[in-house]
């Protein structure tokens, strides 16, 4: 039987649709990004793979090879950049106008790149971004190896989006790209279709000192003290020499982008009016500024904000009433006054470290609050008056609905999750990580030697045990370090179909013989084979009965 293209079309676009990828809904507040990224490096292999079957297959994948481009490794953007370019037989429209999600990973993980070469074309993302004109999602994370400080950024880049994608663009994420915050508005006011952004790195514009739009600096020096040499980023790339990864036209259309970009006409004056966004983050919070803007939409907000608590009131005009998530760093704002801004408020996050919190006054109760999550880097900021105060809250009925204080550490960018996971931060921060990498024999030690490498041994036990949750303790149950992270990996690192290995039930049972131990119950291995082959068909009895036999 032979499908009509359109119908062949279909079948393919739903078996390999990824509807995560392209969500700019406010459900993305609770996106697990590594997830979506591997679901979609999953369903991009199939597309490769059903391309290559035939020249209808070719052509049917075509119109989807390129609606999302990921890049993770530097080396393949000339290629790419040229693909996008191109035309495919079967179309009047070059390859890029197809991409409607670009996303852009350069630093993350292990993946080294040429740092220098964001100097050559980063402030058109080298020339990706005028190659999609149908941008739908923008997502930029570039991370440097010197301190994880931001990529020194030429306000060309901020231009090029504004002009390349202010009818299109509904999400925008960047990480590690400086910008200070007079261009954060220019450039927001043309984004009228943004419903989701989020912008790292932003700086505050200082009217006293900074000029309005002026001109990039060419260099930025980071001190690190007398005893060391300070870290010199410089933006003076000689395009008069060969270029080591684009040729000559490429390189001129950087050079002109930088020196001749400019805004595209805005005839709107003050307050701009974002009507779809729900979603914003910005690392600077400028709330003066920001008070030119209006976000009748707004659900979820994250900041930090130096500035008073005053500026977050509805009444200024920008941010509305109707928030139902915030993270605020702030100074001098008591939780009731935080609240009482916002009273269908559901969620509050507050980074302990950067807040300076007064003692909170309820005159009023807020009827909508259910979580409020005190997140912290160190021990020594110790949230407990802010949970004492909550609890006084809720005792005199001014948190009628509130279900949970939560403390933990606050949410990292997720370009650093799998490159550090809390567990190995913590072994290498302790020195512990060669307890990890080598196994240590005790036997091959002597003396005092055997009683140091004891106490490390067990300090690095100890690390991991407090990183982990409980469930995963039935693999901790050896003294050495090593012989753990061994277990972990065999059960936590993929293993065939790019799945991980824990599916079966044998180390949730040996979780339950732990428990039991724990309590003095012991537990032979006749009982965990009985348990193991409990739930097992009729055929498999024999088998049982040789295993039990065998331990007999």
């Amino acid at each position: 039987m032979i499908f009509p293209v359109e119908v062949l079309s279909s079948i393919v676009r739903q078996a390999t649709l990824v509807p995560e990828v392209l969500d700019t809904s406010p459900s993305i507040y609770f996106e697990n990004h590594d997830a979506v990224i591997r679901g979609y490096c999953d369903s991009m292999k199939t597309k490769v793979s059903l391309s290559l079957v035939s020249k209808t297959f070719h052509d049917v994948m075509e119109t989807y090879l390129y609606e999302v481009v990921m890049i993770f490794r530097f080396q393949y953007v000339p290629t790419l950049l040229q693909r996008l370019h191109s035309i495919s037989p079967a179309s009047t429209t070059p390859r890029g106008h197809r991409c409607r999600r670009l996303d852009l990973y350069l630093g993350v993980g292990s993946i080294p790149y040429d740092e220098e070469a964001w100097y050559e074309g980063g402030h058109t993302l080298w020339g990706l971004v005028p190659a999609c004109p149908n941008l739908e999602i923008l997502v930029a994370r570039v991370i440097r190896s010197k301190l994880y400080m931001p990529c020194l950024t030429h306000k060309a880049l901020w231009k090029t989006i504004a002009v390349c994608c202010a009818k299109t663009i509904r999400r925008l994420d960047l990480f590690g790209l400086g910008i200070r915050m007079d261009r954060v508005e220019m450039m927001l006011r043309h984004l009228t279709k943004l419903e989701a952004c989020s912008i790292g790195h932003v700086t505050k514009f200082d009217p006293l000192k900074d000029i309005y739009d002026d001109e990039e600096p060419k260099q930025r020096v980071i001190s690190k003290g007398r005893c060391y040499a300070p870290i010199v980023f410089e933006d003076d790339w000689d395009y008069s020499t060969p270029s080591g990864y684009f040729n000559p036209l490429t390189v001129s259309e950087f050079k002109a982008a930088k020196e001749d970009s400019c805004w595209p006409p805005f005839t709107t004056s003050a307050p701009y009016t974002l009507p779809h966004l729900h979603t914003l983050r910005l690392d600077d919070f400028d709330s003066e500024r920001m008070t030119q803007f209006n976000f009748p939409r707004l659900r979820h907000l994250d900041m930090f904000c130096f500035s008073k608590i005053e500026y977050l009131s509805s009444s200024r005009g920008s941010i509305p009433d109707s928030l139902t998530h915030l993270t605020y760093a702030g100074r001098s704002a008591s939780i009731a006054q935080i609240i009482g801004f916002f009273p269908q408020l559901r969620f509050l996050n507050l980074p302990t470290e950067y807040c300076e919190f007064p003692d909170s006054h309820f005159t009023n109760p807020h009827a909508c609050l259910e979580v409020v999550e005190l997140a912290t880097w160190y021990c020594f900021f110790d949230p407990k008056p802010q949970i004492k105060e909550i609890l006084v809250a809720v005792q005199n009925r001014n948190l009628p609905s509130l279900r949970m204080i939560q403390v933990t550490r606050p949410g990292k960018c997720a370009v650093f999750d799998d490159l550090f996971p809390d567990e190995k931060i913590e072994s290498i921060q302790n020195g512990y990580w060669d307890l990890f990498e080598e196994k240590v024999l005790l036997k091959d030690k002597e003396g005092l030697e055997v009683k140091r490498m004891k106490k490390r041994m067990a300090e690095a036990r100890a690390t991991l045990i407090l990183s982990v949750e409980d469930a995963q303790l039935a693999h901790m149950t050896d003294p050495n370090p090593y012989t753990i992270w061994e277990n972990l990996a065999k059960v936590h690192h993929a293993c065939g179909f790019g799945k991980p290995n824990h599916g079966g039930l044998d180390w949730k049972v040996c979780s339950l013989a732990n428990c039991l131990t724990a309590i003095d119950v012991s537990t032979s291995d006749e009982d965990i084979i009985v348990v193991l082959t409990a739930g097992l068909p009729p055929s498999y009895e024999t088998v049982a009965n040789v295993l039990l036999e065998g331990k007999c």
